[in-house]
């Protein structure tokens, strides 16, 4: 006999910088920065937190023969995460 369970999720989400002061220094060169430039660096309000992804979806799937000490069994899962910004500012 072979049993067999499968477990989903899915997590969104929308982490944003809420600080209308909030500026870092932009990249040393070779590179454009296409939010606003104030006195103090790059405006980043309103930008993603970095390293968040805005989707993560999950999938695990567990199979296995009985009696299990006999038998074969595995678990196999895969992950997906959307798209990040590995900065504060957009470039």
């Amino acid at each position: 006999m072979l049993a067999l369970l499968e477990r989903q999720s899915s997590t969104q989400q929308q982490p944003k910088i809420k600080d209308e002061d909030r500026a870092v220094d932009p990249c040393g060169g070779g590179c454009t920065v296409l939010d606003p430039i104030g006195p103090n660096g790059a405006l980043v309000t309103g930008n993603s937190l970095p390293f968040a992804p805005g989707w993560i979806f999950n999938g695990i799937c567990s199979f296995q023969s009985s009696p299990v000490p006999k038998g074969i069994f595995g678990s196999p899962d895969w992950a997906y995460l959307s798209r990040k910004s590995f900065l504060l500012y957009r470039w």
